[in-house]
């Protein structure tokens, strides 16, 4: 990349001077929505137990299968109910650990950052515009590769 003066000036004054956000969020709220997740992982699992050890509407043959395998088949269908619910709530989960970890970096940390925008804002522009998986993959390359040296630059997602 090309060395320029005026945009690192710009961008340097930005990372000093640029008022830092921190989302009104804690720890504890956090905490309570894993915990909510996991709850309604284990009531799925609970739920599906009981419907395939009580099913009279299934075949008889299926039913004999499921109650067979009943165990594997609570394990499966949780997994893929899991899974799925992950995948929906995902950028949910990933902006509120950038928003946690604007909350509650220190200041020093937070201005180390030689970009506009700075890291955790480009993890929420990134988000937003490319979904989960591109974003992560953009959010890490920037983070570990680009965000070192002492050269400043301006770099949306």
């Amino acid at each position: 990349m090309k060395f320029d003066k005026q945009e690192h000036d710009f961008v340097f004054k930005y990372v000093l001077n640029h008022p830092l956000s921190r989302p009104n969020t804690t720890l504890t709220k956090c905490i309570c929505y894993i915990i909510l997740f996991l709850l309604f992982i284990v009531s799925l699992g609970v739920g599906f137990y009981f419907l395939l050890k009580n099913s009279n509407f299934l075949s008889p043959a299926l039913n004999e299968l499921l109650n067979e395998n009943v165990v594997l088949s609570i394990f499966i269908i949780t997994l893929i109910i899991g899974s799925y619910t992950f995948l929906i709530l995902s950028p949910s989960i990933i902006t509120g650990l950038v928003h946690l970890y604007q909350h509650y970096a220190k200041t020093d940390r937070r201005r180390k950052c030689n970009f506009k925008p700075t890291c955790s804002e480009y993890a929420l522009l990134a988000i937003k515009k490319y979904g989960v998986i591109l974003a992560l993959i953009k959010i890490i390359h920037r983070v570990y590769f680009r965000c070192r040296g002492s050269i400043c630059r301006i770099d949306y997602p």
